[in-house]
Order: structure tokens, then sequence, then C-alpha cells
């Protein structure tokens, strides 16, 4: 699953990718699927397109297997490291798209 963002000139695509399998106590033993966010950050500078690429695991012995769970944990990972880049490089960093 995938979701495309818009945040302060970025764009910010969160795909929801599958981790392993893992056993959860749900009435009876069940195997559920864990998923990690894979989250690419896009924007245009001056000098020409910029993207980075990154994964968001889940908190240590805590594996997600909610995929709207992943995705938010991505999109908010997403925009602390947006938030980092235009406090250092200034709101002129990223363009918005014409």
């Amino acid at each position: 699953m995938e979701q495309t963002y818009r945040y302060r000139g970025f764009e910010i695509v969160v795909n929801a990718l599958r981790a392993a399998d893992t056993s959860t106590l749900v009435g009876d033993a069940t195997a559920r699927r864990a998923y990690v966010a894979s989250v690419t950050l896009k924007t245009r500078l001056i000098g020409g397109e910029w993207s980075t690429a990154f994964r968001v695991g889940s908190l240590p012995g805590r594996a997600s297997t909610d995929l709207r769970e992943v995705l938010a944990g991505g999109f908010a990972a997403a925009t602390q490291v947006v938030d980092d880049v235009v406090s250092v490089m200034g709101d002129g960093v990223a363009r918005k798209a014409a």
C-alpha cells in the first residue's frame, strides 16, 4: 500500500512493505504480517531535483501489523526530516512545483 503526500514543498511517498511474519494471540495463535514504512522524499531545488529514501521500522519489541499505523508513522518521520532540513537550510530550500 502506498500513499503520496505534499508537505512544505516536498513530495512524500510512503510505502508499507512486508517486514516479516509474527505470531500474535487473538484467541489462538495466528500468523499476521508485520510491516515497515519505506519513505521517499522529493523536491525541486534551484540546481535540479533532489530525493532521498529511508525506512521506518516499528518500535523495538513491537511489530506493526496495521497498515494505517505504518503509513502514519512513515509520514510523521518524513515530516520531521523535512522540518529539520528546512530549519537548517531555510524555507527557500524547496520550490513548489508550478
